[in-house]
């Protein structure tokens, strides 16, 4: 048997409690929506900065590692000046063709952006990738020899006042 509800009865008060259940859910789905894309953006946001503060950090020591390799060209030419006036013509020519060569890089990075010298390495593995392999082993047995032959770094001295009297030997 079906039977009319009047209104104000208790299903009507039932349907309306659903209502407002849906639109609360609603409303919540709406404000979890919005809070995520505030997050997303407030990410994306801090993920930019991050890339252009790694950038701006890259560019500046791409600059200091040129001005190292150009400081070295001027090196190696002058040290190919010298070996001229002496009279070793062949080993002269050698350094400088060395110095030339870093001449070149260094003028290379401070022309190019780091994307740029990132494509053009890229692209030269592609082309000639036994030589990209080649040179990346020989970049790093050089690397290698550099830092083995680097003199381990001191402690600096401490100061009088940083000693410790127990630890003095007497005279």
């Amino acid at each position: 048997m079906n039977q009319i509800t009047p209104p104000g009865s208790s299903m009507a008060g039932q349907e309306s409690a659903a209502d407002r259940l849906k639109r609360e859910a609603d409303a919540a789905r709406s404000t979890a929506r919005t809070t995520a894309h505030d997050i997303q953006d407030g990410v994306q946001s801090l993920a930019e900065e991050a890339r252009v503060r790694a950038g701006e950090t890259v560019e500046q020591q791409k600059g200091a590692v040129s001005s190292l390799i150009g400081d070295i060209a001027e090196a190696v030419n002058s040290a190919a000046g010298e070996l001229g006036s002496r009279d070793h013509s062949a080993a002269a020519q050698y350094a400088n063709a060395i110095g030339s060569g870093l001449r070149s890089i260094s003028q290379t990075l401070d022309k190019k952006s780091v994307g740029e010298m990132v494509s053009d390495v890229t692209e030269f593995a592609r082309r000639n990738p036994a030589a990209y392999i080649g040179g990346s082993l020989l970049i790093g047995m050089a690397l290698a020899r550099f830092a083995v032959a680097s003199p381990p770094s001191r402690p600096e001295p401490r100061s009088n006042s940083d000693r410790d009297p127990t630890n003095e030997v007497p005279l």
